[in-house]
């Protein structure tokens, strides 16, 4: 599914040779039910909206710098029962003592979705974690690429969010047109000045921050190690998805482009 955009002459000519269908701004598959896309998108803002109405729950603590929505709610393609994925940027050295504390005010106020949750509805899963330092995408693919167009930023501090496309501007060689704009480089400065009794007491806050994510990241990866599959985790990002949709994705999008190669 696509919105109008990009490159409109392939779009035009994938339409004309009925690859693709086309209505109301929007690009699909034939096999795509578009009455459906449409209750979906409205439910999708729907959760939109409750979120942003609630994500003050978390989004004061000093040491997130941005908070964005993925998955179907950001793709706008959320049915009724689904859960509302978030990604969380935190400050550097500080992602496990910040996620101990973001799980702790969640689960207290019943928000919190839980690897056997049965009823997901409206629920927040905080399975995506990078702290300031590690905001480049380990893995550049179409689907990544595609995650990271279409994240929702419903927090951004510092200008975190411009940051994190300037780390990911490989993004452009999957991404056509118009798309693409929202990566074009820009050379990001920093002239402020610090007085050395700052730059001190800021050496020492961070030294203490980092001994405390330390143990924090050691408790909970003691507390995880058992239950970990597939999970991507480190001392700086976390990726919590027990089963690799990525994978079966790209599996499918390969498959389809095979068939579409072999139609011609």
């Amino acid at each position: 599914m696509a919105e109008l955009g990009g490159n409109r002459e392939v779009l035009q000519f994938l339409v004309e040779q009925k690859k693709i269908i086309h209505k109301n701004s929007l690009y699909a598959l034939p096999t795509v039910n578009l009455a459906t896309y449409d209750k979906r998108r409205v439910i999708s803002q729907r959760k939109l909206k409750a979120i942003q109405q609630d994500i003050g729950l978390i989004g004061w603590i000093p040491t997130i710098l941005g908070i964005a929505l993925t998955g179907s709610v950001a793709a706008k393609n959320a049915s009724k029962d689904d859960d509302i994925d978030l990604f969380i940027v935190t400050r550097k050295n500080t992602l496990w003592m910040t996620r101990m504390l973001v799980e702790l005010l969640v689960f207290l106020n019943g928000k919190l979705r839980r690897p056997n949750s049965i009823h997901v509805n409206d629920l927040w899963c905080l399975n995506m974690w990078v702290d300031s330092d590690h905001l480049e995408m380990k893995k550049h693919d179409l689907y990544i690429a595609h995650e990271i167009v279409q994240a929702q930023w419903i927090v951004d501090k510092t200008g975190i969010e411009q940051r994190f496309i300037e780390e990911n501007k490989w993004v452009k060689k999957f991404m056509m047109g118009e798309v693409s704009k929202k990566f074009s480089i820009r050379q990001l400065t920093d002239n402020l000045q610090f007085s050395k009794l700052t730059l001190l007491i800021s050496y020492f806050l961070s030294l203490i921050s980092r001994i405390l994510d330390w143990f924090c990241y050691r408790a909970q990866l003691a507390y995880m190690r058992s239950r970990l599959t597939t999970e991507y985790v480190t001392r700086h990002t976390a990726f919590f998805h027990p089963h690799d949709v990525r994978a079966d994705v790209l599996k499918k999008y390969e498959r389809i482009m095979s068939e579409i190669r072999n139609r011609k």
